[in-house]
């Protein structure tokens, strides 16, 4: 019979029912304050305007997890409601800034 060598490793390291409590309270404590901040603080910021809400929707991108997610939901509020590229530009430069500044940390 093959013996697993990482087999004790995995029982008591790196299971997934021993890690899910603590990633299911990040992910949540994540889905909450991201939209606490982001709409009372950086709409008010960036001026309640329509550009304002495509930063918001493009800042909710980058607090819930990358550039592609940033994209994805700046690019949904333009199709509905017209270009932005303003909005576009600022956004996708603090993104690439947070991504660049994660690397040499």
């Amino acid at each position: 019979r093959f013996r697993n060598p990482f087999q004790e490793v995995c029982r008591s390291q790196c299971c997934s029912h021993c890690r899910s409590g603590p990633e299911f309270i990040i992910l949540l404590t994540q889905f909450l304050f991201a939209p606490a901040i982001n709409l009372p603080l950086v709409f008010r910021l960036t001026g309640r305007s329509y550009e304002a809400a495509v930063i918001c929707a493009g800042i909710g991108g980058i607090a819930h997890g990358s550039t592609p997610t940033t994209t994805v939901n700046m690019t949904a509020v333009t199709q509905q409601y017209g270009p932005s590229m303003r909005a576009y530009l600022i956004v996708l430069l603090i993104s690439n800034f947070f991504w660049i500044w994660s690397m040499h940390c």
